[in-house]
C-alpha cells in the first residue's frame, strides 16, 4: 500500500499518471492533506467517488500512532509516537514569545551510544521514512490546532534531529530520508511559509581526536 505522505508534488503527478488521472488530481490531494489537514478520502469532496475508491484501494495516508501527548506548564508539548516494531520516537513543540519550534526525530535510536543519553544507550535501529518524518509535523500541527490546550503560537521553526557521522557508518545517516524539497512541499500551509526555518541538528564525533 502506497503511503501518500512519502510523496511530494512531483511524485504525486507521476502517481496520478499511473492511475490514468489528470495532473490536477495531485494538486487536489496536496490541498486536502496539507492545507485542510484531512486524511479521510471520503471527505475530499471535489474528488470523484470513483477515484476516491481507487485511492482507498491502492493508497493510504498513514500517520504514526500517538502513544502519549503531554504538555507542561510553560506550554512545551511532547508526543511519543509508535512507528512499529516496538519502536517509539519523540516529537517536542517548544513555544516562545516570538516563535514556536518543533523538534522532529529522523531516526529510531542513535549509533553514537553516549552513556549519558537514553537514546544513545538503546543503539541505532533505523532511519525513519519520509512519511514518518512528515507525519510528525502533520500530527503536531493538527493537534496544536484541534487539541491545542490554548497554545497561542504556531510552528515557525522545524528542527530535525539525528546522527550524521560518516566515520561510524556511511550508511547510518539522516541524508536519506530528509529531503528539504519534500519537507517544504508537504508541510501544512499553516505551518510552513517562506519565513519558516528548517534546520538539521545532529550528534557527531571528531574522527581525529585522540
Amino acid at each position: 500500500m502506497t503511503n501518500l505522505l512519502d510523496f511530494d508534488y512531483e511524485h504525486l503527478l507521476s502517481l496520478m499518471e499511473t492511475f490514468g488521472e489528470k495532473s490536477y488530481r495531485a494538486k487536489q490531494l496536496m490541498h486536502w492533506i496539507y492545507k485542510e489537514n484531512l486524511i479521510n478520502f471520503n471527505e475530499m469532496t471535489d474528488i470523484s467517488k470513483v477515484f476516491r475508491d481507487v485511492l482507498k484501494d491502492k493508497t493510504n495516508i498513514q500517520l504514526p500512532s500517538v502513544m502519549s501527548d503531554a504538555i507542561s506548564d510553560d506550554g512545551t508539548r511532547k508526543w511519543l509516537f509508535d512507528v512499529g516494531g516496538s519502536n517509539g520516537i519523540e516529537t517536542v513543540f517548544i513555544p516562545e514569545d516570538d516563535r514556536g519550534t518543533l523538534c522532529v526525530s529522523s531516526q529510531v535510536g542513535c549509533a553514537l551510544e553516549c552513556t549519558f543519553c537514553s537514546t544513545g544507550r538503546q543503539g541505532f535501529n533505523r532511519n525513519l521514512t519520509t512519511a514518518e518524518i512528515i507525519g510528525q509535523v502533520w500530527l503536531a500541527n493538527f493537534r496544536n490546532v484541534n487539541v491545542n490546550y490554548n497554545i497561542p503560537i504556531d510552528i515557525s521553526n522545524i528542527k530535525l534531529y539525528g546522527n550524521t557521522n560518516y566515520y561510524i557508518s556511511p550508511f547510518i545517516t539522516i541524508s536519506g530520508p530528509i529531503n528539504p524539497r519534500i519537507l517544504t512541499s508537504n508541510i501544512p500551509s499553516k505551518t510552513y511559509n517562506k519565513t519558516t526555518n528548517i534546520t538539521i541538528s545532529f550528534s557527531d564525533v571528531d574522527p581525529f581526536r585522540k
